[in-house]
């Protein structure tokens, strides 16, 4: 006689859990879209505030292999410089940045290296990127970019804020700033394109 296999019962879904998960992810797309929407007026300097969208698979990289959470979509915002990872997160909110980034358990490192496996898993296409880590957090916006980043932005488009901060299970150096001052950037001294005519 076959003998049936038994199979667990999947047990059901807790409300709470499923409700606080929708929650979040409405929180995500909305601090996305509103990211996408700052950053197209800058680089358009207000002309069009859609050039740069919320990707349809945000929220999935690098599992579902999305190019981050904020695309180029319009042919205005070629020459767009950056690989886009939005965090809004309650585990960020509570605790100053600087216990924050020296605390081993800091998420933010973790965040800033998946956005680099990105131009690492397709370096022909993201080759010239740039990583850029958007962490909101007591209702503002910051950056956070590596040593690359900051060179770039500083030796085209002139100082930026920051506070450096090295983590000692992390071999790079990052450097958080206030995301308003991004915007203080001239864009047109940022685009890829026209850095590599003028290389």
């Amino acid at each position: 006689m076959e003998q049936k296999q038994k199979t667990k019962a999947k047990k059901p879904a807790d409300p709470k859990r499923v409700k606080a998960g929708r929650k979040s992810r409405r929180k995500g797309k909305k601090r996305e879209n509103e990211i996408a929407k700052s950053l197209s007026h800058w680089w358009t300097g207000g002309s069009d505030n859609k050039v740069l969208r919320r990707a349809p698979l945000s929220g999935g990289f690098p599992k579902k292999g999305a190019d981050g959470d904020i695309l180029p979509m319009k042919p205005a915002a070629h020459g767009f410089p950056f690989i886009i990872d939005v965090k809004d997160r309650k585990s960020v909110e509570s605790m100053d940045f600087a216990d924050l980034l020296s605390n081993k358990e800091c998420p933010i490192f973790k965040w800033f290296v998946e956005v680099g496996n990105i131009v690492q898993n397709n370096p022909e296409a993201h080759a010239r990127k740039l990583r850029l880590l958007i962490i909101h957090k007591n209702r503002r916006d910051y950056g956070v970019i590596g040593a690359k980043e900051l060179a770039y932005i500083e030796d085209n488009a002139g100082p930026l804020p920051y506070i450096k901060v090295r983590h000692r299970f992390m071999w790079e150096t990052l450097y958080v700033f206030p995301l308003p001052a991004l915007f203080d950037k001239d864009p047109e001294t940022l685009r890829l394109d026209k850095v590599m005519v003028n290389a």
